[in-house]
């Protein structure tokens, strides 16, 4: 939280002494210098402060971004998995203590160590996704992803020790929901999470190249490559306004409660690049006062940013990454600050 205000206060001072300029003006420099390809959404107190688009939906070049479009999230699509878990929690049919094995008695002996708290909090000393030896095989499925994990025969570590940033721990999440729920985890998130809550602009893919691209913003590098891989694992894709209403929803506590909402900003340790569930939530006199989550996958690039004590909420969607929406969401806040106080 330190560093994030910090980088906010110098990008105030920063803009204080260059020329006067407004979001639009400074994101339509970013993409003619070639630094943003992407949607852009800032809503300050559930009103539109600034929306729009820039440049290609793909690497051909023949077609532009709308506000319409949609992007796969990265890391932020963990969120969903965790979301989830505790609304199963709140309705009794589990505990953040219960054991792995509980729920999925097929995994070996470990299992029995891991707590589905571990799990969310990314302590549960599962090991990396081996993604280089998956896509070697042509296709990296979700299922053979999942099968490895019953030739493993040790943790990195004794489960809450330590963190380990592992894809397999949301996944695992995935398959308790879908056994619990008797349901695929798309079927489940789309019934009682997308439907009841209106969270119109979200979409589950479940590959990628995707068998329908209407409007979906395809991955491309600085040369305007296309992302040359191939999955088959569920991935949330949306649009700025599908994850502002996300955003929004869920820290006014109408998804899961409050207490639910606490237990998913709960970092399994103090220190640099240590993620909760929700990436990083801070709270402040019993309130959330800053919500924000970063994701990458190949050129999929996105960064969420909800100042809930200011009413604003910064959405940037990319999908040709630059390594630079961290910077740019700073510029914006203090913009927009700026404009506030006029």
């Amino acid at each position: 939280m330190k560093m994030v205000t910090t980088l906010i206060l110098l990008a105030t001072l920063l803009l204080g002494c260059s020329q006067p300029q407004d979001i639009g003006a400074y994101l339509t420099e970013l993409h003619e210098g070639g630094k943003l390809n992407g949607n852009v959404l800032v809503m300050q107190n559930d009103t539109v402060l600034y929306e729009s688009s820039f440049g290609y939906a793909d690497g051909g070049r023949k077609h532009l971004l709308t506000p319409a479009h949609r992007f796969a999230l990265g890391s932020i699509q963990k969120e969903f998995p965790g979301v989830a878990i505790m609304q199963l929690n709140e309705r009794g049919l589990l505990s953040l203590e219960d054991s792995l094995s509980h729920f999925l008695p097929h995994l070996p002996w470990w299992a029995d160590k891991i707590s589905v708290r571990n799990l969310l909090q990314y302590s549960s000393g599962l090991p990396h996704v081996d993604w280089e030896a998956r896509f070697e095989k042509g296709v990296a499925r979700q299922t053979e992803i999942l099968q490895d994990l019953s030739k493993l025969e040790e943790l990195e570590f004794e489960p809450g020790t330590d963190y380990l940033y592992s894809n397999y721990n949301p996944l695992l999440l995935q398959s308790i929901v879908e056994s619990l729920s008797g349901m695929p985890f798309k079927a489940y998130v789309e019934q009682n999470i997308l439907l009841p809550f209106e969270l119109d602009g979200i979409v589950i893919k479940e590959e990628y190249p995707y068998k329908n691209t209407e409007l979906m913003a395809i991955p491309f590098d600085e040369d305007f490559k296309v992302d040359d891989y191939q999955v088959e694992l569920m991935t949330v894709c949306s649009s700025a306004r599908g994850m502002y209403t996300w955003f929004s929803r869920l820290d006014d506590y109408k998804i899961i409660t409050k207490e639910s909402m606490r237990q998913l900003s709960e970092e399994a340790m103090e220190g640099d690049n240590i993620q909760a569930p929700l990436g990083r939530c801070d709270w402040e006199d019993g309130d959330i006062k800053l919500h924000l989550h970063h994701g990458n996958s190949k050129n999929y690039e996105s960064l969420v940013r909800h100042y809930k004590k200011d009413g604003l909420v910064v959405v940037l969607l990319t999908n040709q990454e630059h390594e630079n929406l961290h910077d740019i969401a700073d510029n914006i806040y203090a913009l927009a600050q700026r404009k506030g106080a006029k």
